[in-house]
């Protein structure tokens, strides 16, 4: 994915970095995942997307897992991507 274009929590592969632009969603919904940190402008690292099940995110010094339904709600801008290795090293 180029960097600056526009795509959904659940379609981020692992290792890539984004930023949250917008969730979407019902008001609940939306309330539930910005008390999890997910709000605009911070930076995301997907650790683990199998493409099935639930994903785990690192946002805000923190390790969050996601159902499919909920991270398509999220909506990113793409970062340039850095082997994970450097993050925790």
């Amino acid at each position: 994915m180029e960097v600056g274009s526009s795509m959904r929590l659940d379609e981020l592969q692992p290792g890539g970095r984004a930023l949250i632009s917008e969730v979407r969603g019902k008001p609940l919904f939306i309330s539930r995942v910005c008390a999890l940190g997910f709000t605009p402008g911070t930076e995301v690292l997907m650790v683990r997307n199998h493409r099935r099940g639930p994903l785990i995110a690192y946002l805000r010094d923190t390790l969050v897992a996601l159902g499919r339904p909920e991270a398509a709600g999220v909506r990113l801008l793409a970062r340039q991507q850095r082997p994970v290795a450097e993050e925790r090293g």
